[in-house]
C-alpha cells in the first residue's frame, strides 16, 4: 500500500504482514518501508515504471526513469538486507515481472523507435 505525507511529492509504499487470522486488521507496527520515492527522486526528474514484490517476498524489483525520456533502470532490493542492486540492462520500457522461481525477472526492451 502506498501513504502520502503533506509537503512530500511521493507516496511512500509499505507492507504489512497479514494477521493469522487472515483479517484485514493489520498491526502497524509491523509496516515496512520498501520504497521511498522522495529520497530517490532527489529533486529532479524521476518517474516510477514498475513496482513488483517477487513470489517469495524476498526481493523488490522496480523501475526508474530519471531522465524524461522514458528509458527506465531496472533495481532489485533484497528486502531482508536492503541492498539495492541496478542491472544492467540499456533500453528497458520500465515494465517487468517475476518468474515463479523468484529469481528471474522478465521486462520489456525499447526497439529503435522506443515503442
Amino acid at each position: 500500500y502506498t501513504r502520502t505525507t503533506a509537503g512530500d511529492e511521493y507516496a511512500r509504499h509499505y507492507r504489512c504482514r497479514r494477521p493469522a487470522d487472515d483479517s484485514n486488521q493489520v498491526d502497524a507496527s509491523s509496516e515496512e518501508l520498501l520504497l521511498d520515492p522522495n529520497v530517490l527522486a532527489n529533486g529532479g526528474f524521476f518517474s516510477l515504471g514498475a513496482f513488483s514484490i517477487s513470489p517469495d517476498h524476498q526481493r523488490l524489483a522496480y523501475s526508474l526513469d530519471t531522465s524524461g525520456e522514458e528509458i527506465y533502470t531496472l533495481f532489485v532490493k533484497e528486502l531482508a538486507t536492503d541492498k539495492v542492486s541496478e542491472l544492467a540492462f540499456d533500453n528497458c520500457d520500465g515494465s517487468m515481472t517475476w518468474a515463479n522461481d523468484s529469481l528471474t525477472l522478465f521486462f520489456g526492451e525499447l526497439d529503435d523507435t522506443h515503442r
